[in-house]
């Protein structure tokens, strides 16, 4: 399956202001700027360098510096180094119009490979308060990460892309995969395995031509439930649950990427369930009776759905077209 990136209400974002949080340069950092002498005020050597010069952690890390980091260490050291956090959480009833307009993005000064300063790969932060211009919605990284809510009770959900807003789903849709994933993934919070998951729920949705919400509602999806929900609504805003951090990150993915993680699986089981080895294995499994794989159902005496890929404690299947057709259901 590819998926086209779609891009609704896209926006390029200007006046940019200095992050507020990005992983201060501080003194115990000791950078060797261009290689010369260790420095006691690592700001102020970001701070005086130019755009191109190096920097080396002790640790062995060397990173080349850009205008964003420059701007960063001047901002910390003119004054500006509270180190607050510029986002805004909204609070239940919703954010108010002066939180709502504290958006951090990323991508302005995007670095296209190593390591940021600020520790994500690929990308640094900035700042606007240019959120008048920005849909309405609850915002994400692409990896999962809740940046901001722009507008009363939005009910869409965004990610970014550089500069610009990529409209990824509505809200109900985004919550209830976001409980589906992280309650039928692996403990082991494996991002390819929550990956192919989300992406099973979206081929089913295309093939039916129903939302996923709907195919969540239909499927039995024992993962899915009140459990599962809560936890997803409690971590709607917040950063620390590794488990939703690689669902919400999958969703966004199943909806605007352009990799198929499950390789056009419309099902999975969880790996110890079809292990005849496993106390979990009961020969009552429906893919079990039914034939998988390579192993003969017990009561169909053939294989009715094949093996795409295994990921984490998961495994993905499809029909037989031999036996059930070609595609879903």
């Amino acid at each position: 399956m590819k998926k086209n990136l779609r891009n609704r209400n896209s926006v390029n974002f200007q006046n940019h202001v200095l992050p507020a949080d990005c992983i201060e340069l501080t003194e115990a950092e000791l950078f060797l700027v261009n290689g010369g002498q260790q420095v006691s005020d690592s700001n102020a050597a970001v701070a005086g360098a130019q755009v191109g010069d190096t920097i080396t952690r002790e640790n062995g890390q060397t990173i080349t510096l850009n205008q964003g980091d420059i701007d960063y260490a001047k901002a910390q050291i003119g004054g500006n180094g509270s180190g607050e956090e510029n986002s805004s959480v909204p609070e239940e009833n919703g954010a108010s119009d002066k939180e709502a307009t504290k958006i951090p993005v990323y991508g302005g000064t995007g670095r296209t490979s190593g390591m940021s300063l600020n520790g994500y790969p690929e990308y640094d932060y900035e700042s606007i308060n240019t959120a008048e211009k920005m849909p309405d919605g609850i915002y994400y990284l692409e990896n999962g990460k809740y940046i901001a809510t722009v507008g009363q009770n939005p009910e869409d959900i965004y990610t970014m892309h550089g500069t610009q807003s990529v409209y990824v789903c509505n809200k109900t849709d985004f919550d209830n995969m976001t409980a589906a994933v992280v309650g039928e993934a692996s403990v082991q919070n494996i991002l390819e395995e929550a990956n192919a998951i989300a992406d099973v729920i979206m081929n089913c949705s295309k093939y039916a031509k129903v939302s996923t919400t709907s195919i969540l509602e239909e499927g039995k999806i024992y993962g899915w439930n009140e459990d599962s929900r809560n936890r997803a609504k409690k971590e709607m805003y917040k950063n620390a649950d590794k488990g939703i951090l690689n669902a919400r990150a999958a969703i966004i993915d199943a909806y605007i990427g352009t990799v198929d993680s499950s390789k056009g699986a419309y099902f999975w089981e969880g790996s110890v369930y079809l292990n005849p080895k496993s106390s979990y294995y009961s020969t009552n499994n429906w893919y079990v009776k039914s034939g998988w794989g390579t192993t003969p159902g017990t009561e169909s005496g053939i294989i009715n759905y094949l093996e795409t890929t295994r990921l984490g404690g998961t495994i993905f299947l499809k029909n037989n077209p031999e036996y059930r057709g070609a595609s879903y259901p």
